[in-house]
């Protein structure tokens, strides 16, 4: 273990689901925040690869039992003993935390200012997603919700090269979406123009927390395109499988939080 003095932590959406126990196994007293910077104060005599002094980051996932199928091929994440901030531990809104070291990442210089925190939790969920979808530069992406999940999951994408237009029900935000790299901006809940985007988008990732008329959504995908939610609408997800099958064989995919090497 290590003692880190923390210096910045974020209060985001999935804290305020948290606290209201959203999922049933918020455990009380809870102390939200599950990313967060930090200095290393004191460690435990086996920690390697960490020195008093050391300005680290924390994300969601506080431990693993290193010996399980996936923690042996590098998937920590998927660990059915893993412990996790705000179900086995209090989250970073304090002064000090204790943290397994083997979950305690080293934060390059010219990451270490406040705005950069949300790379460890709210940038790693939607960057497992675009990971794991295989996408390449070219592509052609729709970005559903553009919250804190969804404008972190806008730049990886154009990072990448992929033309990225997003589906927000908030105009407002369309100027800062465009500086951020957005190609385009669709109404979310205009159905006549989303059904104009039918067959057009090799991925679509949905950050949304909302319901939506999710049919609308698998049409826009090509053959053989991707659906992939990395926010969690309130209500089941619905809609017909002939989606999926006719003239199409599309797929759907979910997402988690990162494996250590991947937020490395």
């Amino acid at each position: 273990d290590v003692l880190i003095a923390v210096k910045y932590c974020s209060l985001a959406g999935g804290d305020i689901l948290f606290i209201d126990n959203r999922w049933g196994d918020t455990s009380y007293p809870y102390i939200p925040s599950s990313e967060a910077f930090g200095i290393v104060k004191e460690k435990g005599e086996n920690v390697k690869g960490l020195e008093i002094g050391d300005f680290v980051g924390i994300s969601y996932q506080m431990t693993s039992c290193m010996q399980c199928e996936y923690c042996k091929i590098g998937k920590e994440q998927f660990c059915r003993k893993q412990k996790v901030l705000g179900i086995n531990g209090f989250g970073a809104l304090a002064d000090y935390i204790i943290f397994d070291s083997r979950f305690v990442y080293k934060i390059p210089k010219e990451l270490q200012t406040p705005e950069h925190v949300s790379l460890m939790c709210s940038g790693s969920t939607p960057f497992s997603a675009i990971k794991k979808s295989g996408v390449k530069a070219g592509a052609k992406v729709g970005l559903v919700g553009v919250g804190n999940l969804g404008h972190l999951a806008l730049q990886i994408l154009t990072k990448l090269g992929c033309e990225v237009t997003v589906f927000s029900h908030s105009k407002t935000k369309e100027t800062q979406l465009n500086t951020l790299g957005a190609r385009g901006f669709i109404n979310s809940t205009d159905r006549a123009v989303l059904k104009k985007e039918e067959s057009k988008y090799d991925y679509i990732f949905s950050t949304s927390s909302g319901t939506l008329e999710w049919e609308l959504y698998i049409k826009m995908l090509k053959p053989q395109g991707t659906i992939f939610f990395i926010g969690l609408p309130p209500d089941k997800v619905c809609f017909s499988v002939e989606l999926l099958a006719d003239y199409a064989q599309r797929t759907i995919g979910g997402s988690y939080s990162c494996s250590r090497s991947e937020l490395k």
